[in-house]
């Protein structure tokens, strides 16, 4: 896997408590992004922002994995700052810790994990 693959994976689980639907996204669509930002140099997201640059250059199939990702880390967003704003991102820590206060998360964000959990994407 090259490094903008990897680069892409971790900025997305950073940014998303929806771990499944980013695993989903970046399996299917690694090589586009490979394509479209297999140039750029990974850190302070500059993958995620050639992602959101070249999105239209996307399969439909890869813009919808974009949005649900995208959409679950809105939804999780407040949440992950109110309850897990001391869990370092990566390992997939931020979701355990979401996952962990599930009683305390907003409806938007229970609503994310659980279709996460049941593995929609």
């Amino acid at each position: 896997m090259s490094k903008t693959i990897l680069a892409a994976v971790a900025i997305l689980l950073v940014t998303s408590a929806a771990l499944a639907q980013t695993r989903t996204a970046v399996k299917a669509c690694g090589k586009e992004i490979e394509t479209h930002c297999g140039d750029v140099q990974a850190g302070g997201g500059a993958v995620r922002d050639c992602i959101k640059t070249h999105l239209k250059e996307f399969s439909p199939g890869c813009q919808a994995a974009f949005t649900r990702v995208a959409a679950a880390a809105k939804a999780c967003a407040t949440d992950t700052k109110q309850n897990c704003a001391g869990v370092k991102p990566g390992g997939s820590r931020i979701e355990v810790c979401l996952k962990a206060h599930f009683n305390a998360l907003s409806a938007d964000c229970k609503a994310a994990l659980s279709s996460t959990a049941a593995g929609h994407t």
